[in-house]
């Protein structure tokens, strides 16, 4: 890495990065962010660089995303987009579904309203309004690179410095009809974003080979730097253990799943394979923690992906599963909740059709729980990085699920010293330090580079 520059008799100059979210996807992107943050105030080679975390007040659960003091510093802050002017500050929990003083009713509503206003007019009048994208593009000129951990959705805006991007999936592509309005949206903002960043950070090699299958002509500037998990945590005590298996009613034994009741996150397969143990005879209750994982208690699910959620409660009243029995839902969970959780179940189940990278297999396996898996590309990634680890099935097989995790209930001591011996792995190979470092490089390889061809461009 290039040294800052200095001048006769100077400090080195820092250089001025800018680690931007926007849309702070609920829990992945969030431990993301405090895993890079944690790394960048203990690298000696961010010390010539001064960071600002650039972020989204709510996340995208309608949660409002609470940083940890600690993971700030002198030359690194936190900037919440937004909020330094007082119309913005106003319309900002609107915008993010917290309904007008509170109400629920106006919490739709007043997020389709919020959102349509801060479109209007000029860009300085939809950065006052809050507009994410005016507010980037205006903060841009303050920077000499920006790093967007999760750009989505959004097309990128003008942008007045160097730009590197990570593109962390492309699930859209999979799971979108061909020629359907979201998916155009999606495709067309994520190519805006492609163009525009002089370099494309992926989480691993399966995602730069899945970025080279449909977009090739970006493939020499797509660069893998797989995610860190964070170590060095004492683990919970048994106290804290018991009091939230108490105060969350859970079962002895549970399987534990994490994520949206969607169709690429696949629980209807846990469902099925939960049903088929119980005619075997064995019972394995789960344990659902995500944003819209309560919606399979209600009895008309109401979000937007109410016939998937219907369609997973099909499958639990025929498989005749019960809530409170055999079926938990949490819905959002904190990290520190969701650390205990590790700890107390007996398997962690990643059931997804899709994953960029996928977090919580690593994070479960660091906690000493044995995590069961689908064969998809970046997951059978990180089992060859951990030496066969995981206990893996095909995520349209619920018969070999059913076997899995029935295998694990009668080999649980086995299975958790396999967990416990891989643990060291992942701390070894997902370290956020290495992440950390990798992101400055090439982040200074980038900007160096428009540096040096600022001159050639001026002749």
């Amino acid at each position: 890495m290039s040294a800052p520059e200095t001048g006769p008799g100077q400090e080195p100059r820092l250089r001025r990065l800018a680690i931007v979210e926007f849309t702070m996807s609920a829990g992945g992107v969030e431990r993301v962010l405090k895993g890079l943050a944690g790394a960048l105030l203990e690298i000696p080679e961010a010390t010539g660089w001064d960071v600002t975390l650039l972020l989204c007040r709510y996340n995208s659960a309608h949660k409002p995303v609470i940083w940890p003091a600690e993971l700030s510093g002198p030359r690194l802050h936190v900037e919440w987009m937004g909020e330094g002017n007082p119309v913005s500050r106003a319309i900002d929990p609107v915008a993010h579904a917290q309904g007008v003083l509170g109400l629920p009713f106006t919490r739709i509503p007043g997020y389709l309203a919020a959102r349509a206003i801060r479109k209007l007019g000029p860009a300085p009048l939809r950065a006052a309004l809050g507009d994410p994208l005016a507010l980037i593009s205006r903060a841009s000129r303050r920077f000499d690179a920006m790093l967007f951990t999760y750009p989505f959705w959004l097309a990128a805006p003008p942008l007045h410095c160097a730009v590197l991007c990570s593109p962390s999936d492309l699930n859209f592509k999979h799971f979108l009809p061909d020629g359907s309005l979201r998916r155009r949206i999606h495709e067309r903002a994520l190519r805006s974003w492609l163009e525009r960043s002089d370099r494309l950070l992926v989480y691993g090699q399966a995602m730069a080979e899945e970025l080279k299958r449909f977009y090739p002509e970006h493939a020499g500037k797509t660069v893998p730097v797989h995610l860190g998990v964070t170590t060095g945590r004492p683990a919970p005590s048994a106290e804290a253990l018991s009091t939230l298996r108490r105060e969350r009613g859970l079962p002895d034994r549970f399987a534990l799943v994490t994520g949206w009741i969607t169709p690429h996150k696949n629980p209807l397969v846990v469902v099925r394979a939960l049903a088929e143990l119980r005619r075997r005879g064995v019972e394995m209750p789960v344990v659902f923690v995500g944003p819209n994982a309560t919606e399979l208690a209600v009895g008309a699910p109401p979000g937007f992906n109410a016939p998937y959620v219907a369609s997973v409660q099909a499958a639990m009243r025929e498989g005749g599963l019960a809530h409170g029995r055999d079926v938990f839902t949490l819905g959002y969970v904190s990290d520190d909740e969701l650390e205990r959780l590790f700890h107390l179940a007996t398997a962690y189940v990643f059931p997804t059709r899709y994953e960029g990278f996928g977090l919580p297999s690593l994070e479960s396996t660091l906690a000493g729980c044995p995590a069961v898996v689908s064969s998809i590309p970046p997951l059978l990634e990180q089992d060859l990085a951990l030496g066969g680890a995981y206990r893996v099935f095909d995520p349209d097989d619920a018969n070999a699920l059913a076997d899995q995790l029935a295998w694990i209930l009668e080999h649980e001591q086995e299975a958790r010293a396999t967990a416990r011996a891989a643990a060291v792995r992942v701390a070894a190979c997902y370290d956020w330090k290495s992440t950390a470092r990798a992101y400055l490089a090439n982040v200074m390889d980038v900007v160096v580079g428009r540096e040096r061809q600022a001159p050639d461009q001026a002749r």
